[in-house]
């Protein structure tokens, strides 16, 4: 009798984590998109993990942890990525476009950096890119997934 007792209550427990499992879950997604969201409004401001962080409720390793996870990719890393994305769409709006106003409006301080960002995600020059590629959007936005059912 004791054994079918402890049986059922640990059940009951088994359940009962299974909820809360599911509960953080969908808390870590909710965190997840509001960063996605707020990453995206402000792309073309200087914007740190702490200020993700911030916006979203909770701590700087928390934010990481979930990209890394959920991503594949750290906050910054996607941060240049989709910056890169931004500055290749207005090079194709207007090729003539000057390096350095495209490179401030990304957030950058100077060519140099611009153009090593650039360079690692298209694996060319800004002022080559126009001649090499059609613009396809490469690394596209990021939603969090959603749990159906």
């Amino acid at each position: 009798m004791a054994f079918l007792i402890s049986r059922y209550t640990g059940f009951r427990l088994l359940k009962c984590r299974k909820a809360v499992a599911m509960e953080v879950y969908m808390k870590n997604l909710d965190i997840l998109q509001a960063a996605l969201t707020y990453i995206e409004d402000n792309l073309t401001r200087d914007i740190h993990t702490e200020d993700i962080a911030k916006h979203c409720y909770c701590s700087k390793s928390t934010i990481e942890k979930l990209f890394k996870c959920i991503n594949r990719i750290s906050v910054r890393d996607y941060i240049i990525r989709r910056r890169m994305v931004y500055a290749a769409r207005l090079l194709r709006e207007n090729p003539n476009r000057n390096l350095l106003t495209l490179a401030v409006l990304c957030c950058y301080n100077s060519n140099e950096s611009f153009g090593r960002a650039f360079k690692s995600v298209w694996n060319c020059n800004p002022s080559e890119f126009n001649r090499i590629y059609q613009f396809s959007e490469l690394y596209p936005r990021l939603q969090a997934p959603k749990e159906e059912g």
